[in-house]
């Protein structure tokens, strides 16, 4: 093997300075990089599954609520006393059905009854039968037609309530289609029957009786509609009104004043 000369040994060097070999702490650098980028990724994850557990306890937690909510409202709940609104209980289409039921149910409550329909035949027959089972309650009627209510009309039920302490209001009274059709099928009496029995009924019973509950600050003011207007049915779409014109009521009456219901 030949000597190294003094030029070789220059040229070595020289050769090692313009390519210096890589610090050997590289690797060993990218390793704890590595290192940290794996344990940031780990402190993020519990974390994340932190905030969905907290936001799925928050839903689950909401759910429960309105579930305890809603028992509590038709089963735990005490039936409220109409009578502390006022003597009086005002029932519409009081004669038969839901309206007559509720009319008993007032009664039983010890509300003093002002039934009114538009048949003043089965009215009698209501008010004796609702006096005989309840002696000690008032009972009186009105026989009113609501698909004709004239303004006239209007004003003597008005000032017939007026004179009452009317503490409950029961919009019961309502008619739907004798079989389904589509709305252009529908006559404009038919339409007009509708509109003034299922509608305006509502309205001006409102407004006949509010004044009073207005100066005493109580009374109660019950929308009854049918179950059948809760979905979109194109084969009863004029009573699919009904329920939305109760709600647009309830939703501007004096609330602070007047507790007021929508039931089906």
């Amino acid at each position: 093997r030949a000597p190294r000369t003094a030029t070789s040994v220059a040229s070595s060097c020289t050769a090692r300075r313009r390519h210096p070999k890589p610090p050997r702490h590289r690797a060993f650098s990218h390793t704890a990089q590595s290192a940290d980028s794996s344990n940031r990724a780990f402190q993020v994850m519990p974390t994340l599954v932190d905030g969905l557990a907290l936001l799925a306890a928050a839903i689950l937690g909401y759910q429960v609520l309105s579930f305890a909510q809603l028992l509590y409202r038709t089963i735990i709940r005490p039936a409220k006393n109409p009578r502390k609104y006022g003597k009086w209980a005002v029932v519409t289409g009081a004669t038969d059905g839901i309206g007559k039921a509720m009319a008993f149910e007032l009664a039983r409550r010890g509300c003093s009854v002002m039934l009114i329909s538009r048949s003043a035949d089965k009215l009698a027959a209501v008010k004796a039968e609702l006096s005989e089972k309840y002696p000690n309650v008032e009972v009186a009627c009105e026989a009113v037609e609501f698909s004709s209510l004239t303004e006239t009309r209007r004003s003597q039920v008005a000032e017939v309530l007026d004179k009452l302490e009317v503490g409950v209001l029961v919009n019961n009274v309502g008619m739907s289609y004798p079989f389904c059709q589509w709305f252009h099928e529908l006559s404009d009496s038919e339409v007009s029957n509708l509109l003034s029995i299922n509608i305006d009924s509502t309205t001006w019973m409102t407004r006949a009786v509010l004044p009073g509950m207005l100066r005493r600050k109580s009374g109660a003011v019950v929308n009854l509609s049918s179950a059948a207007a809760q979905s979109p049915l194109p084969l009863l779409a004029q009573v699919k009104r009904r329920p939305d014109a109760d709600a647009d009521a309830d939703d501007g009456d004096d609330a602070p004043l007047l507790p007021a219901f929508t039931a089906s």
